[in-house]
């Protein structure tokens, strides 16, 4: 017996093309695809601003965990990709101030030539545990 699996699209004529859904609930976890700085309109928040584009990264991570109930300590898996691995390494004081009481995931980072959409400069996968 196979369990629901949830797909829910964020800009879903761009998810469809591209093959992919924003965020996917199944078995007790939430699943973000790369959260950015890209907004609605599809401009990229903070151009040439990593630090500013990921404070916004983590802002918008935060409010979609809200939407399905759940908070940033409730992270499990984290996987940071960005442009410039020296810059965001002089910001992790950024990154940090989103964990609560110092309760970090299991988180890798990595460096990347392009995005698909150029002006980003970091993309964050997250998996939340609901419980």
């Amino acid at each position: 017996m196979s369990k629901a699996i949830d797909r829910i699209y964020l800009h879903e004529a761009v998810e469809k093309a591209l093959g992919y859904s924003q965020i996917v609930k199944a078995g007790g976890f939430l699943f973000l695809s790369g959260v950015t700085a890209l907004q609605a309109d599809m401009s990229v928040a903070y151009p040439g601003d990593l630090a500013g584009q990921l404070r916004h990264s983590y802002e918008v991570a935060a409010a979609l965990l809200a939407e399905h109930g759940l908070a940033m300590d409730q992270i499990v898996d984290e996987v940071v990709f960005t442009r410039d691995m020296d810059t965001l390494l002089q910001h992790v004081d950024v990154r940090k101030s989103f964990y609560p009481g110092e309760k970090y995931p299991a988180a890798t980072a990595v460096e990347v030539t392009k995005f698909a959409v150029p002006d980003l400069l970091i993309e964050i996968k997250l998996v939340a545990y609901a419980g």
